[in-house]
């Protein structure tokens, strides 16, 4: 008996590698099939691009000030601190007096985290381990304003070194709802309004690299 068209293009090897193809009677009798339904042939939706795929905004110098300019003094330290030591949101939110030196350094030991977008709680930082940054003179003295001006909780070691301004903790969901995304739209070009406070941490390493400084708490 002759094989049919479809049966001779499976043998021939016309399917793609790995597609295991099991011909209906129809085909083995060489009859024509109907085109498929063009619901089940029609082009597909585009894949989504995953996040790490997607290129985080990075600010120039300049930029940065005028983000830090943008917000209630009360945090201005917050995002130069972001922006020129490489700190994740949730280390900031849990920094404490006791683990800063306004001489040039802090040790990053606890971060401050939401559970579920709602309560926050202490945690490990995100490498789980405990790490020391370096500050350079710039945020030494922006730090050293800030405890003279917006510590109405004290300065002791344990007491946190941003809080709100009714001495609470940070909630970084409604920092950024109600600080830095308007502060983002206010001071920054449009190609810079999708910036996160987390992709500060890049725009740290860029003005590092930029300056022969070696990237540092990146880890």
């Amino acid at each position: 008996m002759g094989r049919g068209p479809a049966r001779q293009r499976r043998v021939a090897g016309d399917y793609p590698k790995g597609l295991h193809h099991f011909p209906c009677s129809a085909e083995l009798c060489g009859v024509q099939l109907p085109p498929a339904p063009e619901s089940c042939t029609g082009p597909q939706a585009p894949p989504q691009i995953p996040r790490h795929d997607i290129e985080e905004p990075v600010l120039e110098a300049d930029q940065v000030n005028a983000l830090a300019n943008a917000v209630p003094p009360r945090y201005r330290a917050m995002i130069l601190l972001a922006a020129r030591s490489g700190l994740r949101a949730g280390e900031i939110g849990g920094l404490k007096w006791g683990k800063l030196d306004l001489h040039g350094r802090l040790t990053v030991a606890e971060a401050l985290v939401e559970v579920d977008g709602k309560k926050s709680q202490f945690t490990t930082p995100k490498n789980r381990s405990r790490r020391v940054v370096f500050l350079d003179e710039v945020l030494c003295e922006e730090l050293d304003g800030h405890q003279r001006t917006f510590t109405e909780g004290g300065t002791g070691p344990d007491a946190l070194v941003f809080t709100t301004t009714s001495d609470a903790q940070m909630a970084h969901s409604r920092f950024t709802h109600d600080v830095f995304r308007p502060a983002v739209r206010t001071s920054l070009p449009p190609e810079k309004q999708a910036l996160r406070f987390d992709d500060l941490r890049q725009t740290c390493a860029s003005l590092m690299i930029n300056t022969g400084a070696p990237p540092q708490g990146h880890q």
